[in-house]
């Protein structure tokens, strides 16, 4: 029983991702690349730190620790604007496909 459940959630996940594709071109017809990325990720990041506190690790973070994370913050707002300027270019139902085949 917990296979089906899984196999639920996968399905749901799938299509949180397609409708957001979706939304996401629709909203890159009528607005810039830049603040379209910029705020999805905002938006992200406010959602992760209400769901997860993760602030209160941030006092046992070395600065080694701190550095590769904001290095792996940019590196995925670099991913985003490539993944958004695809989307813009080929449309929706391309990106789903060619994301789900990297």
């Amino acid at each position: 029983s917990s296979g089906i459940n899984a196999e639920y959630g996968l399905v749901f996940s799938k299509l949180l991702f397609i409708s957001g594709t979706f939304v996401s071109f629709d909203i890159l017809q009528s607005a810039a690349l830049l603040q379209v990325v910029s705020t999805q990720l905002v938006c992200s990041a406010v959602l992760y730190v209400l769901l997860y506190q993760p602030l209160t690790i941030f006092r046992t973070l070395t600065k080694q620790n701190l550095i590769k994370v904001l290095f792996n913050g940019a590196w995925y707002a670099c991913v985003m604007l490539l993944w958004a300027t695809g989307l813009r270019l080929v449309g929706p139902i391309r990106t789903v496909l060619l994301f789900d085949h990297h």
